[in-house]
């Protein structure tokens, strides 16, 4: 069992808002791409229903004098640092929201 600290959760529920991308998956990234996300600053969210994985940054570190813009642009300036593959970074960057029910 993999034990995520990326986000606030109790054991039935779990909500989120990043700006990043979604991707496909059949399983879970390496440990060592999630560790390297996650110092980054970027966060990883596993779909329980489905194979997709979440990979963004919360919109709560947007900077104090950054706009959205700016915000977004280092974002994914993060994800072309981050040694993931082109073709996963290669998607539509938007907002996303999600949330689940786990009982």
């Amino acid at each position: 069992m993999k034990i995520r600290t990326s986000f606030v959760s109790n054991s039935s529920s779990t909500s989120f808002c990043i700006y990043g991308i979604s991707t496909s998956s059949s399983k879970d990234l390496p440990t060592e791409v999630e560790t390297t996300l996650n110092d980054l600053g970027l966060n990883c969210y596993y779909e329980p229903y489905n194979d997709t994985i979440y990979i963004g940054m919360s919109l709560t570190k947007i900077k104090d004098n950054e706009t959205f813009a700016q915000f977004k642009e280092r974002v994914e300036k993060i994800f072309a640092k981050s040694g993931l593959p082109k073709e996963t970074i290669s998607g539509k960057y938007e907002v996303i929201e999600d949330s689940w029910y786990d009982g």
